[in-house]
């Protein structure tokens, strides 16, 4: 994993990466969280503004970002063209999840922040 990763500044903690890399039994499922890193590289989500959307590996490894993860282009579309992260008030699903915002959960979002949920009577 760690040799098909953007150059970045946030790509350090090698020892702390392994340790996860390890504990969550990755070997197993390399080719597949290789192949979604492959992709999110291409994707606008990590190349938007120099790359600032790209998360730092350690955050990829504990969240289990390829788990569930959805190419970009298939994401679902509302009825009014827009897609979860869009609904949410995020630019790019790379800022939904970096506020811990997905697709399961996009709804207790509004611009960007999650909403308080009103008190039942």
């Amino acid at each position: 994993m760690w040799a098909v990763w953007p150059s970045h500044h946030r790509k350090g903690e090698k020892g702390e990466c392994l340790k996860l890399w390890r504990k969550h039994d990755c070997e197993e499922m390399a080719d597949a969280i290789i192949g979604h890193i492959e992709r999110m590289k291409a994707s606008r989500d990590w190349t938007k503004d120099g790359g600032a959307y790209i998360p730092a590996p350690l955050v990829y490894i504990r969240n289990r970002r390829w788990e569930g993860a959805e190419d970009v282009k298939a994401a679902p579309v509302t009825a009014d063209g827009q897609r979860w992260w869009q609904v949410a008030g995020f630019e790019h699903p790379g800022e939904a999840q970096n506020a811990r915002c997905h697709i399961g959960n996009f709804r207790e979002f509004r611009d960007g922040k999650r909403i308080a949920q009103e008190a039942s009577a």
